[in-house]
């Protein structure tokens, strides 16, 4: 059997075996994947990978813009203006078939 299959084998089965003692499901595959990257490169390629990946993640565009659409929404809830907008949809589209659906549609763009 390649080394590969050996070390696939054994962090599966300590992925199971976290799990198991009920470890939470993210942790179990963040201790696992350190183990098996560790058991084949080495401790400092690890820590150097750890250092700078979550930077480059998380300083793109796409995903900077999440919170400000989540905050963008929580200010158009505080305002009223998602209410509003939805009399608004609710008043134009309200009085035919299936309205209720695009009155939400409506209220969204």
């Amino acid at each position: 059997m390649p080394q590969e299959f050996a070390i696939a084998g054994a962090g599966f089965a300590a992925l199971l075996g976290l799990i198991a003692l009920r470890a939470p499901v993210g942790l179990a595959m963040l201790l696992v994947g350190a183990g098996g990257y560790v058991w084949v490169v080495d401790t400092a390629t690890l820590l150097n990978y750890l250092k700078t990946t979550p930077y480059h993640l998380f300083a793109s565009y796409t995903l900077s813009i999440i919170p400000l659409f989540i905050l963008m929404g929580a200010l158009a809830e505080r305002g009223g203006l998602a209410r509003d907008l939805f009399a608004a949809a609710n008043a134009l589209f309200g009085h035919k078939r299936g309205g209720m659906a695009m009155a939400v549609i409506g209220a969204c763009a």
